[in-house]
């Protein structure tokens, strides 16, 4: 399944993000969403593109799959790995953060818009972002140095010095109880965020607006679009690595037993609906939000008007 589906995903991936991107460039006023969403756009091209395709040719080219010992056959996509993994894990990591923070930032827009009035600028937004990734490279440090070290002096996991070992265990479950917590904090602060948009338009009604005012509701409105389409996106795509997380997470407490041809099975599916949620958000984007649609348009109408 992985093999046949990752190119299709592959290609909408870049494509979508590279036009993404070129949008978002280009657009004269910054806002903190254009920030938010150039950030997501990088880490999902970085994440389809540059880590998971090494891998992909190692696994599907006869040529490339040669024998684990042969160093000199295989150097350039064996001494790869180790980055591979790691720039994948942080890459991950920062855009499930950067999607936490764009949810909050637009929570505090809409409940306090004049108390949180500083989180609604596109410089904050650059800061929190650059504070994610720091975070994310940080805490992705252990897979970093456990695959250079296995790489470095071919060892197996059973043959790690004691302290790797531990220094793994400690980082394969913090990274079980941040995904849990990083799935179900988006869900709450995203409830969160629809009921104080309920609440905005109840008292919004009857209300007299100048036209100033009613393109900044437009503005906001396209950004509570894109935000909560995101989400959904991603607790849509993320739940079956959940559900196999904690399927996992008991069958090593021997609470269940988590048979391994189902492990099998499992395994690619979750894999390519992870995937999905990195290469589709460009045509969500459009779905979603009647201001990104003409955006776009305006930009390749004038794209065209040039080449015309």
């Amino acid at each position: 399944m992985f093999s046949v589906l990752y190119p299709l995903l592959l290609t909408a991936c870049t494509i979508g993000n590279v036009l993404n991107l070129v949008l978002l460039i280009s657009t004269k006023r910054q806002k903190t969403t254009n920030a938010y969403m150039i950030a997501v756009a990088i880490a999902d091209i970085i994440v389809l593109s540059w880590t998971f395709f090494p891998p992909y040719l190692w696994n599907t080219s006869a040529t490339l799959h040669l024998p684990y010992k042969n160093r000199h056959n295989w150097a350039i996509v064996s001494a790869a790995l180790p980055y591979t993994i790691w720039i994948q894990e942080t890459f991950i990591q920062m855009c499930d953060w950067v999607l936490t923070a764009f949810s909050l930032e637009r929570l505090l827009a809409i409940a306090r818009p004049f108390t949180f009035k500083w989180v609604q600028r596109a410089t904050t937004a650059r800061i929190v972002i650059i504070v994610l990734l720091l975070f994310s490279i940080v805490f992705n440090s252990g897979n970093f140095l456990r695959e250079w070290y296995l790489w470095r002096y071919t060892l197996t996991i059973g043959t790690l010095p004691a302290w790797l070992k531990d220094w793994t265990k400690a980082q394969d479950a913090a990274e079980v109880v941040v995904s849990f917590l990083k799935f179900f904090g988006l869900l709450c602060i995203n409830v969160l965020v629809i009921g104080a948009l309920n609440r905005q338009q109840r008292s919004d009604i009857g209300q007299q607006r100048s036209a100033q005012a009613v393109t900044s509701l437009r503005r906001s409105k396209s950004s509570n679009h894109l935000l909560l389409g995101s989400v959904a996106l991603y607790l849509t795509t993320l739940l079956p690595s959940m559900v196999y997380k904690f399927l996992e997470m008991a069958d090593t407490y021997k609470v269940y037993n988590f048979d391994p041809s189902a492990k099998l099975f499992a395994t690619p599916f979750c894999d390519v609906t992870m995937l999905t949620n990195y290469s589709v958000n460009f045509f969500l984007y459009l779905t979603v939000s009647e201001n990104y649609r003409v955006q776009f348009m305006r930009l390749f109408g004038e794209c065209c008007a040039r080449r015309g």
